[in-house]
């Protein structure tokens, strides 16, 4: 059984590549075992709809397609107008990835940002993705992790 980083994963893009990460990139987690369910009974959104916003209920746990182990936590989240920036809960087995973020970051034209806890193996991992191309990942280590963690508590 894997630790798990969790944290924040924010996307920054035009409406329509937010829409196609919701619509393209998320899935069941079957793991193999289970049947998948049918995406709309995990993500409800009202983008047929006309209004200026637009809204995503994310209702159970639901799996980033082209990650290793990478999931969204149930959230809720919305933005307005032609452009957005959006924060969601995630969490990823032993550590983010990159890479994997950094292809879905080039193929949805989103800039990407994570931040997450580790209290497993005490770190935190911060990254930023622009344009498909990695510009850090820094892992952060403290000297007295319950003291000066932020969030000591999540991850693990």
């Amino acid at each position: 059984m894997p630790n798990w980083i969790e944290g924040t994963l924010k996307l920054r893009g035009s409406t329509e590549n937010l829409k196609r990460f919701f619509t393209d990139f998320l899935g069941s987690p079957s793991y193999g075992i289970k049947p998948e369910k049918p995406i709309e009974e995990l993500v409800e959104t009202n983008f047929e709809s006309t209004e200026r916003w637009h809204e995503v209920d994310i209702k159970g746990l639901t799996y980033i397609k082209g990650t290793i182990r990478a999931f969204l936590d149930p959230c809720e989240v919305y933005w307005e107008g032609e452009q957005g920036t959006i924060a969601l809960s995630v969490r990823q087995a032993w550590a983010f990835v990159p890479e994997e973020f950094a292809a879905i970051s080039k193929e949805c034209e989103l800039d990407v940002r994570l931040f997450g806890f580790e209290c497993g193996m005490e770190f935190c991992q911060e990254v930023e993705i622009i344009g498909g191309e990695v510009i850090f990942d820094n892992v952060i280590r403290y000297d007295d992790w319950t003291w000066e963690c932020p969030m000591p508590h999540l991850g693990g």
